[in-house]
């Protein structure tokens, strides 16, 4: 018979020292196992076999869920205290059902798996449902005081109903109870469906979930009520440590129709690692005015190892609008390691305002942006088409250098009278198609176009890279529509200075003729504000040197070449 609790107070059904004695075997009953219904406060159910037999080893299931939660609010499933974890598997439907429950608390169980958290022992439905359910805790951050959701017909947990504000922390979900071992809901790893803010993970220590090896995606959030969920510090699509595969079946991450939902953040332990699946790492569609920052997207938890994704690392399909992709600083993405034929981040035709910004896009198998047809999409006019991202234009570089810093000039051709964004990136060498990625960011400028939608911009970007690496650029307009990277410009040496002292109180200085645009300046003092001024002697080329020729003073006097 089942155990049914109706309102009361504080009961305790099984005990913290399961494995001795004190934790019930609640099987084979024709409903659910145990049923905390309307009122049913501050129970706590600890140490149990809800769903197999008495080795925890067979399954022996309930007809209804193992454990229902019905209008209780404040109850405790399982604890990491003694033996105090619930084994629910072999139910002939959830693991857990939440409805309109709130405020209850699922710690240390293992659902959808034998008593030893390694073999699968399905619950025929969710590991975890919650209907309506608000404000529940599933997993606690703390040392074993994650769930074990592994093994289930479906989704580890389903959010649907409209329920907001619960937080899943700590818990492997697809995995074994080390962490390393594949043991994947039979469809997704979490389902969210229109139910809006809720925490999956976190950036605290200890608050990621691990979200591997589910026969479909790792995270489903699909549907319009299914905004405003918070992703932060989960592992999807690898094991416990980040270094091997797990790979769910499909995508990490699937957002469907689903707005303002977040994926990492600039916070340390914000980011999520997505890498290893099926297909593509993060996919959405028909989504707006999604975040996605802080994420390793393709690689090892160490963010320089290639972990790929089997597809693109992130797509955008049509009806995705006013995406954030990267940031500055630790807002920034990694999106590396695509396979052949597959883009860092690909922008479909029907999705625009999608702003892509000084993420590490670097050693994917095609571009590192893609908009529309695949491949580079080659510039026009005044940039009058449309498409993915209104197929913005990107600029053209015709000089890099590099020393102490870098800089850089080109041309932008696009939209007239509008003013633009600028990023520039380096790589150690250009992509097979002699158009950029963007291993390493260096910096921003503004470009704006006149009437005749030309613009000239100069660049000068504080990190310097060797001479030899490749530079590239994107350009956003001001509604956010990121550009393809441009064609690479090998960064030239910055030409030395050297000063030669001749008669009659002069001094020659010269510099090499190889690199143009370095202009000649001099200053009486190096104290701050320093008042550099134009030489304007101009320089004549002797022996493959500018050279300019000086009356020396007796007071001090500075010179220095600048870019211009």
């Amino acid at each position: 018979m089942p155990l049914t609790l109706q309102g009361g107070n504080g009961n305790i059904i099984g005990g913290l020292l399961g494995g001795l004695g004190q934790g019930n075997v609640i099987s084979g009953n024709g409903k659910a196992g145990v049923s905390l219904g309307a009122g049913a406060a501050n129970h706590a159910v600890f140490g149990n076999l809800i769903g197999t037999d008495a080795s925890g080893m067979l399954a022996l299931g309930n007809t209804f869920a193992g454990i229902t939660l019905s209008g209780a609010s404040g109850n405790m499933i399982g604890t990491t205290l003694g033996t105090g974890r619930n084994v629910l598997a072999g139910n002939l439907q959830d693991g857990i059902f939440l409805t309109n429950a709130v405020g209850n608390t699922v710690a240390a169980n293992y659902i959808g798996t034998d008593i030893t958290g390694a073999k699968a022992l399905p619950n025929q439905f969710n590991g975890i449902s919650l209907n309506k359910a608000n404000a529940n805790t599933i997993g606690v951050p703390s040392i074993q005081a994650g769930n074990v959701l592994s093994g289930n017909a479906y989704y580890g947990v389903e959010l649907f109903g409209g329920s907001t504000g619960n937080s899943l922390q700590d818990n492997y979900i697809g995995v074994t109870a080390n962490g390393g071992g594949a043991l994947g809901n039979g469809s997704a790893g979490i389902l969210v469906a229109d139910a809006p803010a809720n925490t999956i993970g976190g950036s605290a220590a200890a608050t990621g979930n691990v979200i591997s090896a589910n026969g479909d995606a790792g995270i489903y959030i699909v549907g319009p009520g299914a905004a405003g969920n918070l992703l932060q510090g989960n592992k999807l699509g690898t094991d416990l440590t980040g270094n091997s595969a797990r790979g769910n079946a499909l995508e990490g991450i699937y957002i469907e129709t689903s707005p303002s939902n977040t994926i990492g953040g600039p916070l340390p332990g914000a980011g999520n690692l997505i890498s290893g699946n099926g297909t593509r790492g993060i996919f959405l569609t028909n989504a707006g005015w999604s975040v996605i920052q802080g994420n390793l997207i393709g690689t090892k938890a160490d963010a320089l190892s290639a972990l790929p994704n089997t597809f693109h690392n992130l797509e955008c399909e049509a009806g995705v609008t006013n995406t954030t992709i990267g940031g500055p600083g630790a807002a920034a993405n990694v999106i590396a390691f695509a396979p052949s034929g597959f883009a860092g981040v690909r922008i479909r035709n029907g999705s625009f305002n999608n702003r892509i910004l000084g993420n590490a896009i670097f050693s994917n198998g095609a571009l590192g942006i893609d908009l529309g047809p695949a491949g580079v999409t080659p510039n026009d006019p005044c940039d009058t088409d449309s498409g993915a991202n209104l197929l913005q234009n990107f600029p053209v570089l015709t000089q890099a250098v590099s020393g102490g810093a870098t800089g850089t000039r080109g041309t932008l051709n696009s939209a007239p009278n509008t003013a633009f964004l600028l990023q520039f990136f380096a790589n150690p060498v250009c992509n097979s198609s002699g158009y950029g990625e963007g291993r390493i960011y260096l910096g921003d400028a503004n470009a704006m176009t006149d009437g005749t939608c030309n613009a000239s911009f100069l660049a000068r970007l504080p990190v310097p890279v060797p001479p030899g690496y490749a530079i590239t650029a994107t350009a956003t307009d001001p509604a956010g529509n990121t550009s393809e990277f441009s064609a690479c410009q090998s960064a030239a040496p910055v030409p030395l200075l050297a000063i030669t002292p001749g008669s009659n109180h002069q001094a020659s200085f010269s510099w090499t003729n190889t690199a143009a645009g370095f202009v000649l300046k001099q200053a009486a003092s190096l104290a701050p504000p320093v008042q550099w001024a134009t030489v304007t002697n101009l320089p004549v080329t002797t022996n493959g040197h500018f050279t300019v020729t000086l009356p020396i003073g007796a007071t001090n006097e500075f010179f220095r070449l600048s870019f211009e």
